[in-house]
């Protein structure tokens, strides 16, 4: 999609394509994200550390596209609902739910790359690229 490819081009054509002032704000944002793992892991009493939300969520966030986030959201919704009404059940499944997402996700996309390859247009689609213009 189109952010990988502005990736490829900027490794490509070099870090001088960028703009003015990304540089500096990746380092700060870098340097903030490593002051606050450090707060979270050094400095939280264990009872808080629970409601600090994890930097490596938000980073996963921001590299996923909204589709593989949205098989996340629905998987968080079933898994919120199967611990909130069968605890113990969800206690010793609730891997075996996230491995038949990530398992599903991954066969869909063999699918998807095959039909691609067969030149097969499916009869309904949804395309994220519009985001990215």
């Amino acid at each position: 999609a189109r952010p990988r490819y502005d990736s490829a081009m900027t490794f490509a054509a070099g870090f001088d394509t960028l703009p003015k002032h990304c540089l500096v704000i990746s380092l700060v944002v870098g340097a903030v994200a490593v002051a606050f793992n450090l707060v979270h892991d050094l400095v939280l009493p264990p009872r808080l550390k629970n409601y600090c939300p994890s930097g490596v969520a938000f980073g996963v966030g921001i590299i996923l596209l909204p589709g593989q986030i949205l098989i996340e959201v629905v998987g968080l919704a079933i898994h919120a609902l199967w611990q909130r009404y069968d605890p113990e059940s969800c206690a010793k499944r609730d891997q075996q739910l996230g491995a038949a997402f990530l398992a599903g996700d991954g066969l869909a996309g063999v699918l998807q790359a095959v039909l691609d390859v067969a030149g097969v247009t499916p009869p309904r689609s949804c395309s994220w690229t519009g985001w990215y213009h």
